[in-house]
């Protein structure tokens, strides 16, 4: 009998000695997606303020941006996440989103080399 091992839909990574596990699966990755999306969407949204935005204005979207920010860590790496990384970021909305986009960056290629493995699995040509 063939016995099959079934893959899990995670993966590992570690962020200054934390180890995180991100959950892949399908409901959760497109959480993952469009949360990346509606970050990268707010903070456009803050950098394209206009210049007569009042002081409070831009710290109401400073801290728009810090809770979408929270929320996509904690949804990506897990409850409290943000909470452990941000001071390490030195209390950084800006270092905490590009740590968060390395991690994005990173699964996007993993995806992408798993993907390639795998059609070129599929599609080697059969000797004779």
């Amino acid at each position: 009998m063939k016995k099959f091992e079934v893959k899990k839909s995670y993966e590992e990574v570690d962020i200054e000695g934390d180890i995180y596990r991100i959950d892949l699966s399908d409901n959760k990755l497109k959480e993952h997606i469009l949360e990346g999306h509606n970050l990268k969407e707010k903070a456009d949204e803050i950098l394209n303020m206009p210049s007569g935005s009042s002081v409070e204005q831009i710290e109401q979207g400073l801290e728009e941006v810090k809770a979408v920010t929270k929320d996509a860590t904690d949804n990506l790496l897990g409850e409290g996440a943000f909470d452990v990384i941000y001071p390490k970021t030195g209390e950084s909305v800006n270092v905490m989103a590009d740590t968060l986009f390395q991690v994005i960056d990173y699964l996007n290629e993993k995806r992408e080399k798993d993907n390639e493995s795998k059609k070129a699995k599929y599609t080697k040509k059969k000797k004779k």
